[in-house]
């Protein structure tokens, strides 16, 4: 018994407790919320919880629900006699305290919440900062594999540089894209798959057709770093449209819930294997 009380104390002197008024704890509970890039979204009613990271939707009632193990986790206790009370008001007073935005967009900084063009967003986008060796060494494994596709020293200068730079310079854009050619099975599309695991399998896009990046007000080009076209059958067309596709800065998409297409900036970069 003398054990149990002894632990008893030690955790009730190691854990101290804050008491906040209503106000203070909405307060602090919205701006966690808001730091983990959780955000209202208006463009469709009723109004959702929408989180800019995964781009996940969900009903604004799991604030409430979520809200008494944040407490536990933060040591908040509200002062408040009413806490059901409380509880069921919560929504209607985190609301005005979120960022409200008209849906979700990509920009490759690193804001949370943008505006572009006076229409606020989610900023989908998500950093990539591995740790920098001070000397960098060529993985055995990576240089064998890039030597086997670029036998030429330059091409795989350049090409190497390119995928580098995506990564360093996400908001940088050249003018060109990168043509692979090559028998099947050569590892043509792994320079894809070697970028898109540097950026933890985010903001890529693969594809073996060509038509679903260039429809109208499509959100490929805008909403990825990089754009892969693996095998794609062309037509008449191809050709201007590609074209097109790789000197563009920004294109109009038509957002959902949103009768008027946006103009958006573009960021994508071209594969074409």
């Amino acid at each position: 018994m003398v054990i149990i009380m002894t632990t008893i104390s030690l955790v009730s002197s190691e854990t101290s407790v804050d008491t906040l008024t209503v106000n203070e704890v909405v307060k602090r509970f919205a701006a966690d919320l808001a730091a983990q890039s959780w955000c209202i979204d208006v463009s469709a009613f009723p109004l959702k919880a929408l989180h800019a990271e995964s781009n996940y939707n969900a009903a604004i009632e799991k604030f409430r629900y979520e809200f008494p193990s944040w407490a536990f986790k933060k040591n908040v206790r509200v002062d408040t006699k009413d806490y059901t009370g409380f509880l069921r008001n919560l929504t209607d007073r985190l609301i005005p305290l979120l960022p409200r935005v008209l849906g979700s967009s990509f920009k490759p900084v690193s804001e949370k919440f943008f505006e572009d063009r006076g229409v606020p967003f989610a900023n989908t986008f998500v950093s990539f900062a591995p740790d920098v060796p001070d000397t960098f060494v060529m993985p055995e494994i990576l240089g064998e594999y890039l030597c086997r596709i670029f036998m030429n020293a330059q091409d795989r200068k350049y090409v190497t540089e390119w995928m580098a730079d995506i990564i360093q310079n996400p908001s940088r854009r050249p003018m060109w894209a990168v043509v692979l050619t090559g028998a099947q099975g050569t590892g043509k599309s792994s320079v894809f798959r070697l970028v898109s695991a540097a950026l933890g399998y985010r903001h890529t896009w693969e594809n073996n057709q060509y038509a679903p990046a260039f429809k109208q007000f499509s959100e490929v080009l805008p909403d990825h770093l990089l754009v892969c076209f693996d095998d794609a059958p062309s037509g008449n067309d191809t050709y201007e449209k590609v074209k097109q596709a790789i000197t563009r800065t920004s294109m109009s998409v038509e957002l959902k819930g949103v009768q008027k297409p946006v103009l958006r900036e573009v960021y994508a970069r071209i594969l074409i294997c």
